[in-house]
């Protein structure tokens, strides 16, 4: 049985509260289309650029709401900083991720039948299967589900993640409650999918202005570690103001800090292996100005609602043009005149196709972790999940293939992984489907070639800078008319 929403408002109302609430005079890009969308109890899929106002649309749905809003979004990083950003304008805000301690996790489900409007409740993907959660929220129903980042729900996305892909049996095991979708990049290829899988129709689909004028576009392509290095001096010379530099490689990234740090010039870095705590530091004294210049890779930046970097650098070229235009959009969010340049090398693009090959793990290679775990639980428990990497890996040190192929394995409910420090799971399954979709080598493919076209096709526009502006906008065009 589908839910009908309990959303029903009129633009009218949308536009007195973004007034008195939020003080902007007006609705930016796409706002007030998916708000009226929205408003007649429809579910909505948002195509916006970086910093057009994607969150404040849910906000104000808050506020014009008498139930919560369920937000799903894939990073703990950008979930603390929205519902920080919510509570600055008294909505009430509470997030369940893994960095919340048991207790707190099962008093917020308890309480979920008791939380009326304004209310905005975010879980990450791979929480939806949390005990008692569904129960509740059958029981209770939220006014409007919100797929934040919602690419990563595609298999043809620049940034697929299994963990995504219990979003659509979530919502139908909820009745198809009314959803809104929200990314800042998706060919048509994603949106159709998109579409398809979240049972959304042609009207239900709103894309934005993809033209960012205020950034000024620029590509240099210093060959090697150390051209790359003074190029960096000199883009950071005499200028003070807030500015990001993104790295593909952590090893890249500490490499460059090292640098910086025997120059005495003052950063922070952001990446996966510095402590939780370390993180939010560096990312709170970056966003208060305590320390104008981050070194980061991509995950930094999500959602984060810092209107004045001025500059954002990239030492070693994205994946693909989706993932360059969503963080040069970090830049000048609040309008001024900021700059985006990229540090090309040739070279950066042998990284990237390493990523491509290990994020897809042949299925031999996931049966191989498999049947790992299956014959060497006490020993892997014991001496952790670097033996099982020794015992599964023979390439050099960018291969992820594990990471891939664990999550697969968590996202299909073959194991549960309690920590990875001291490594402690669970078999959940003797056997693996060979009909399961992470096991089809053609999908896997598929999926391989077309981000190979994709990166083929980023590397073609950056052979011409001069007409880098003219040739992104003619690729996010042209791929909204096919």
């Amino acid at each position: 049985m589908s839910l009908n929403s309990t959303l029903n408002f009129n633009l009218t109302d949308a536009q007195k509260q973004l007034q008195d609430t939020f003080g902007y005079p007006s609705f930016r890009n796409q706002q007030s289309q998916i708000l009226e969308h929205l408003g007649q109890g429809n579910s909505a899929l948002g195509v916006m650029p970086t910093g057009s106002g994607k969150s404040l649309i849910y906000q104000l749905c808050a506020f014009l709401s008498d139930k919560p809003i369920l937000v799903i979004s894939p990073l703990i990083a950008l979930m603390n900083d929205q519902v920080l950003q919510a509570k600055k304008y008294n909505i009430p805000s509470d997030a369940i991720h893994s960095q919340k301690q048991k207790e707190e996790k099962r008093k917020l489900i308890d309480d979920w039948p008791t939380k009326q409007g304004p209310y905005l409740f975010y879980l990450t993907p791979e929480r939806l299967q949390l005990s008692g959660i569904l129960d509740v929220l059958k029981q209770n129903p939220p006014s409007l589900v919100v797929i934040d980042e919602a690419h990563c729900l595609s298999q043809w996305g620049h940034d697929f993640r299994p963990d995504y892909t219990r979003i659509p049996d979530f919502l139908e095991q909820l009745g198809q409650p009314k959803c809104l979708a929200l990314t800042a990049t998706a060919s048509p290829k994603v949106q159709a999918e998109l579409s398809q899988l979240l049972n959304l129709r042609q009207g239900d689909l709103f894309i934005g202005d993809f033209d960012r004028a205020n950034i000024d576009l620029q590509v240099q392509e210093p060959y090697g570690f150390e051209n790359k290095c003074q190029a960096l001096l000199q883009c950071l010379h005499n200028f003070d103001e807030p500015t990001l530099v993104y790295f593909s490689l952590i090893q890249s990234l500490e490499k460059v800090s090292d640098f910086l740090s025997s120059l005495k010039r003052d950063h922070s870095v952001y990446h996966g292996k510095l402590p939780t705590h370390i993180r939010n530091t560096n990312q709170k004294n970056f966003i208060n100005d305590k320390n104008t210049l981050m070194l980061a890779t991509p995950a930094f930046g999500l959602g984060v609602h810092k209107p004045n970097i001025r500059k954002v650098i990239h030492f070693e070229m994205p994946g693909s043009i989706e993932s360059y235009y969503q963080e040069i959009g970090r830049a000048g969010r609040d309008g001024k005149n900021s700059k985006a340049t990229l540090l090309y090398d040739k070279d950066d693009l042998s990284i990237h196709m390493d990523f491509i090959k290990w994020s897809h793990p042949e299925p031999e290679y996931i049966q191989l972790v498999f049947s790992k775990l299956q014959s060497q639980k006490d020993k892997l428990e014991q001496l952790g999940i670097n033996e099982l990497r020794n015992q599964t890996l023979f390439y050099h040190s960018r291969d992820f293939r594990l990471e891939t192929s664990l999550n697969l394995l968590k996202r299909f409910d073959y194991i549960q992984v309690y920590s990875q420090n001291p490594f402690k799971y669970e078999i959940l399954k003797e056997d693996l489907n060979q009909n399961d979709s992470f096991l089809d080598s053609t999908s896997m493919e598929l999926r391989k070639k077309n981000q190979l076209q994709s990166l083929y096709q980023f590397s073609q526009i950056l052979n011409e800078p001069d007409s880098l502006r003219e040739n992104i906008l003619g690729y996010f065009q042209n791929e909204a008319s096919n």
